[in-house]
């Protein structure tokens, strides 16, 4: 058939080989003109060459159009009717059709010789068109039909006895079973079994086989020969009756398979029960539950009975499906996203393919698919009368079948899905921390509180009290302290309730507790800290051992936003480094992080008319530069596209030709970094980003003398002085982040403490006054820190 289908002229140059008839005559090049063997897509050229003519020549041909699309396979054709005269009439129009493409039907094959009338000789298959010659027989398929009796039989080719068994003969013989139907399936399925367990035990192709396999094999091979005996009508239905299909699944440990019955009824009441095909397949290599197998195997009937009912072009009145596993039924019973994943998913396509039917329970000892998925041997297989013709009952009607009810099935073998509820368990947080926007207003408020229960529980307090003491109405540093540790402790309370009670009962942390690796323990006054750290360092001890606070606690939360004001609206690591010398935040590198994000100062930008203003300024103080390095912010972009509009305004302008041609002579050269790609700047781009940053979020708006900005950039100085020179780390043993000011003076550098100017009257502050109160309210966005208590503002 291939060579009968041309190729375009345009893909001929694809099947070029060199050729020469002789030693002596030159190298000749050859094109294959029409579809050659042994190429990938040969088979699919010569299958869609045939689907073309039935499209472009079938509609006047209705009979031949429908068997060339439906009932080829290559170029073997096999297909019949319900009558001579239709068959006669399906011969004519598909020779005329396939004539019609320049192809020639031949070996034309019936069990009604009257089909055959009118071919000639070389187009007939059988040895003659009178009568057909005893014991002859045509192979359709690798399968014998005797067409005069019209039933199939198998013919087993056993090759001589190798005088070394190895996988490799196993396999060879194994691959002449041509069985398409599975109408053989209990004895093909003894070889496969046999086969999977050569794989099982890592045999090489050429290896000898082991003994007890070998033995096995032996006699699987001899009694083979055997099949030759077994019969199976060609036609399993009959005529005018109605047609019912039973599919059947069964699985054992080492196969699993199903198969499908044809039950056809007539109008007289005569009922006939034959196989129509089965499948079977080896129990995968990793191992599966009975049940799970068993599931298996009804995915592979639902899958066969579908491929069965789309093949058959008669009318199918009903459907049923048939299975011994009380289990599969459960499951089958069910929604599929009541079970696990591969039972669900299993459930989900049985559901799929066979909507609309009902699965029955049926007695193992009844079910055909039982010798599908244990084997047989051949002269147990000629002999079952439950394999050829299903179980007995089927020829009985319908209210006569057995109705066999299941066992109730163990909830633990039915692999229910289980039900994961995430349930966001926050600890309760202590409503004191919510009720202050600021840990400085937070430590005022609690400090005039216990200050005022100390002196409710103080002994004196019915004696006369001395005049009050001025100092005495703000709060001491150890009364701060005292204060501070408080707070922490009820900070510690909410977040590692856990901890402290293993802790105070003299107990090790747990191990699956967040802080165990930070060797935790309580101070001599039951504040939680980090143990193991610095111990013989000549820091402080609040630096050696800082107090642990919980990860996003309120408590934390504004300990990091008072450090970020603190620090001129530092970023995330010097903010991190400088919590770090009396607290230990859990996760403080994400709290750093997204107080500096959350911070409205620091998110805000330079527009690009300000950006040109700077610019003329600088270029006022400075001259025109000829190159501008900057990085690829948008602002600058914008600022780059404005001075291109202004250069093309000034050329297009007659009056303003000199000024363009002199703009044009010293134009800018700008240089912008690839985008997100600041590495480009190396160490100026680093060093611009850090000051630009702390000098904008520090002054914003507001106007001031050059001596006041150079006061406040040497504060700014300061900071990135005191900016870790390395990266930071979460693990508590290592030493202080070290930084340039460390070279410089020996330690972090800090600035000096200034009185709190923000609720006294601006016209009473003198000019340093206003410039501290300026760098005072920088950042402050809520109500002003004012103790409720005494009126008065808390330092």
């Amino acid at each position: 058939m291939y060579r009968q289908v041309l190729v375009h002229p345009d893909d001929t140059s694809l099947q070029r080989f060199l050729w020469r008839f002789s030693a002596d005559d030159p190298i000749q090049i050859y094109e294959l003109l029409t579809v050659t063997y042994g190429l990938t897509p040969s088979s699919f050229l010569a299958t869609r060459t045939l689907q073309q003519l039935a499209d472009d020549e079938g509609e006047p041909y209705p009979f031949g159009s429908k068997a060339l699309r439906k009932n080829f396979y290559v170029d073997d054709f096999i297909g019949g009717a319900q009558t001579v005269e239709e068959a006669s009439k399906l011969r004519t129009e598909l020779s005329e059709l396939l004539a019609k493409g320049g192809f020639d039907l031949r070996k034309w094959t019936s069990n009604r010789l009257e089909v055959l009338k009118g071919l000639r000789e070389d187009q007939i298959g059988t040895q003659s068109t009178i009568e057909f010659a005893p014991h002859e027989t045509i192979k359709a398929l690798g399968i014998n039909w005797k067409p005069n009796e019209d039933f199939m039989r198998f013919d087993s080719q056993v090759p001589p006895s190798d005088h070394v068994l190895t996988k490799r003969s196993i396999l060879s013989t194994i691959a002449k079973l041509f069985d398409p139907l599975g109408l053989i399936a209990p004895v093909v399925v003894r070889a496969k079994i046999v086969m999977q367990e050569l794989w099982l035990l890592s045999c090489g192709w050429d290896d000898p086989v082991p003994d007890n396999l070998q033995k096995r094999w032996e006699k699987y091979k001899q009694e083979l020969p055997k099949i030759s005996a077994y019969r199976i009508a060609r036609y399993a239905l009959l005529p005018n009756s109605t047609v019912q299909l039973h599919t059947f699944a069964d699985a054992s440990e080492s196969a699993y398979g199903a198969c499908t019955y044809a039950r056809c009824e007539d109008p007289q009441g005569i009922v006939r029960i034959q196989l129509l095909a089965s499948k079977s397949r080896v129990a995968p290599l990793k191992r599966l539950t009975i049940a799970r197998l068993e599931l298996c195997a009804a995915v592979l009937a639902a899958h066969l009975h579908h491929r069965i009912k789309r093949a058959i072009d008669i009318g199918i009145c009903s459907s049923y499906f048939w299975s011994d596993s009380s289990v599969t039924l459960e499951w089958l019973r069910s929604p599929p996203n009541r079970w696990q994943t591969f039972v669900g998913n299993h459930v989900s396509e049985v559901q799929h393919f066979t909507h609309g039917y009902r699965w029955n329970h049926i007695a193992g000892t009844e079910n055909p698919a039982d010798l599908v998925s244990r084997g047989m041997s051949v002269e147990e297989f000629l002999n079952s009368a439950l394999w050829s013709q299903g179980p007995s009952w089927l020829t009985l009607p319908c209210k006569s079948w057995p109705i066999s009810n299941p066992d109730n099935v163990s909830e633990d073998i039915l692999e229910i899905r289980q039900v994961v509820a995430a349930v966001n368990s926050t600890s309760t947080v202590n409503p004191l921390f919510l009720r202050c926007s600021s840990y400085t207003r937070l430590l005022h408020v609690v400090g005039y509180c216990l200050r005022f229960i100390l002196n409710n529980r103080a002994k004196t307090r019915t004696q006369p009290l001395p005049s009050p003491n001025p100092v005495q109405r703000y709060l001491s540093v150890e009364q701060l302290a005292q204060t501070r540790n408080v707070l922490i402790q009820l900070a510690q309370s909410d977040g590692f309730p856990a901890e402290l009670k293993d802790l105070r009962e003299g107990k090790s942390v747990d191990k699956r507790s967040k802080i165990r690796r930070l060797n935790p323990f309580l101070d001599p006054e039951g504040v939680l800290r980090v143990g193991g750290r610095l111990n013989l360092s000549q820091l402080p001890y609040q630096a050696k051992h800082p107090a642990l606070l919980p990860s996003f606690h309120p408590f934390s939360l504004l300990i990091a936003q008072h450090y970020h004001h603190q620090m001129f609206h530092a970023g995330g690591r010097l903010l991190l480094s400088a919590i770090r010398e009396e607290f230990w935040p859990l996760q403080g590198r994400k709290l750093a992080h997204n107080t500096v994000r959350r911070c409205f100062r620091c998110t805000l930008h330079l527009s690009t008319p300000g950006f040109l203003l700077a610019l003329r300024r600088f270029i006022g103080r400075r001259g025109r530069p000829a190159h501008i390095h900057s990085d690829n912010g948008k602002n600058f972009e914008g600022a780059k596209n404005d001075l291109n509009e202004l250069f093309a305004m000034l050329r297009k302008s007659e009056e303003n030709e000199k000024i363009a041609s002199t703009c044009a002579a010293e134009g800018i050269t700008w240089h912008l970094t690839p985008p997100k790609a600041p590495h480009f700047g190396g160490l100026w781009e680093a060093a611009v980003k850090v000051a630009k940053k702390h000098l904008y979020r520090q002054l914003g708006s507001s106007r001031v003398s050059f001596e006041d900005l150079s006061t406040i950039l040497a504060q700014i100085e300061a900071l990135m002085n005191s900016r870790p020179l390395l990266p930071m780390s979460d693990d508590p043993n290592d030493l202080a982040a070290l930084t340039p000011a460390h070279f410089l003076i020996g330690s972090r550098m800090l600035a000096l403490p200034d009185p709190d100017h923000q609720h006294i009257p601006v016209n009473r502050l003198d000019h340093f006054q206003k410039l501290q109160l300026h760098v005072q309210k920088f950042g402050v966005t809520g109500a002003p820190n004012i103790c409720k208590n005494c009126k008065r503002t808390p330092r």
